[in-house]
């Protein structure tokens, strides 16, 4: 799923207010986060069909919305009210866009739904940033087919105090005129809800308190969640963990992301580790790369988590079963791995990964300026990247006490990454041992996770 096979799948849909009549094509609780989480409660859903009260009595909810958004659990009576909005308006939000579907020949006095666009669906529960650039291209296609998007337009150009009040009058008017709503402040409780996410794409001024914003808003003013540790000024001399510590809600808030993140990662890739895709083995383990207790800041990010086997995680990835030591050498193949995972992405043209993600990534984890420009085809910069890693890791992280030609290594680790026999070869181990200039695989029954790891360690130290 990618921007233009949204933009080409709502261009399909029926979505003319004119035409609909209907005035809950967005609304006050339709924001990124709580839309992508609302996605993630349908997707965790085991039946085909629902009602909202479904998703929101749903295990998955109860744990995901206490966390995240610090409220009662969803079955609370006293929250009632307020659930009935947070899980409505978004799945009334995507039945408008078709992403659900109304199931008309359902009995009841509730709404059921279905899904209609697994995949599009899918593409909203992985992160709050889908969400977000479904929500413009949504109400881009919305305001167009209905003939209103250059009313804000108008106001995107001019940014002042005079186009916003003409932008807002003549949209009360029009909704008005076109849906059910017949009060001016109603209208008021959706058009923030437009504006905005619009205004940030175009890094524009948009609406807040009902006025002119005058200064341009910013992408964390769209979320129903807005604390983040990200935006707090952490005493430089103060430890990450301390620091979180003394904020608990952002604990809950990163514990939900980080969760959310591996399982949107296990779901995506399986249960093949991305250390060894083509090896039988059951892979449930979510590993991050550049580790949660000393970047935080990466730890809900999809390019610093990979999929591993128990093994590989707690023996290979983390020395003696410890997750508090991270092995130098497993690590940089992680990285390496991480690349093909990214290439497949690409390939699929998901979006899933994101190259200049994994790029700044690499930046914060190695805590380097050095690496190679993005520039070339995105095979050529993987390419230079895979070199970068090797080189670092084995000639700046280590000392190379081997001696190796790091070509040679990723020639070496390529092998055993795309091996689909769980043991070595003897001409394999030879090549090996030639690498080192030693015999350090000894016995050719060795497994091939055993080698690439011992080759790792030998590599880097």
């Amino acid at each position: 799923m990618n921007l233009n096979t949204i933009n080409t799948y709502l261009k399909q849909q029926q979505l003319d207010i004119r035409t609909t009549h209907d005035a809950r094509f967005m609304d006050q609780k339709c924001t990124p986060d709580v839309i992508s989480t609302v996605a993630e409660c349908i997707q965790n859903y085991e039946s085909d069909t629902f009602c909202v009260t479904d998703i929101w009595n749903s295990e998955f909810a109860s744990k995901t919305v206490v966390r995240f958004f610090q409220k009662p659990i969803p079955t609370d009576k006293r929250s009632s009210s307020e659930y009935d909005k947070f899980f409505s308006q978004p799945i009334k939000m995507m039945s408008y866009a078709g992403i659900l579907k109304l199931v008309p020949e359902h009995k009841g006095r509730s709404n059921y739904y279905e899904i209609a666009n697994k995949e599009l669906l899918d593409y909203l529960a992985v992160r709050d940033r889908n969400a977000y650039e479904f929500l413009v291209a949504y109400l881009t296609e919305v305001l167009f087919q209905s003939n209103i998007l250059s009313l804000f337009n108008g106001f995107f150009v001019d940014q002042d105090s005079s186009a916003y009040d003409r932008l807002k009058s003549g949209f009360e008017r029009y909704i008005i005129q076109h849906t059910p709503i017949n009060t001016e402040v109603e209208v008021r409780r959706i058009f923030t809800k437009i504006l905005n996410p619009l205004a940030v794409e175009q890094n524009k001024a948009g609406t807040r308190g009902g006025r002119y914003s005058k200064d341009n808003i910013r992408y964390e003013e769209l979320l129903y969640n807005r604390l983040n540790f990200r935006d707090l000024n952490k005493p430089k001399d103060m430890p990450r963990n301390l620091f979180l510590e003394q904020q608990p809600a952002i604990i809950d808030q990163e514990i939900y992301r980080i969760d959310k993140a591996k399982r949107q990662v296990k779901r995506y890739q399986g249960t093949a580790s991305e250390v060894h895709p083509n090896l039988v083995g059951e892979a449930n383990h979510a590993h991050h790369i550049f580790p949660q207790s000393h970047y935080i800041e990466l730890s809900d990010t999809l390019e610093n988590l990979i999929v591993l086997t128990a093994e590989e995680h707690f023996e290979f990835a983390h020395r003696k079963s410890s997750t508090s030591i991270v092995s130098s050498g497993y690590q940089m193949i992680c990285l390496l791995s991480k690349i093909g995972s990214i290439r497949k992405s690409r390939k699929k043209n998901d979006n899933f990964y994101s190259l200049l993600t994994y790029f700044n990534m690499l930046e914060v984890g190695l805590n380097t300026t050095e690496l190679p420009k993005l520039k070339g085809t995105p095979d050529q910069i993987t390419d230079n990247l895979i070199l970068f890693i090797a080189d670092y890791y084995i000639n700046a992280i280590g000392s190379n006490p081997y001696n190796i030609n790091y070509n040679n290594f990723i020639t070496m680790s390529d092998k055993l990454y795309q091996s689909n026999s769980l043991i070595i070869t003897e001409v394999f181990r030879q090549e090996v041992n030639d690498l080192f200039g030693d015999d350090v695989i000894p016995n050719v029954h060795l497994g091939t996770r055993h080698t690439l790891n011992i080759i790792a360690e030998l590599a880097v130290q």
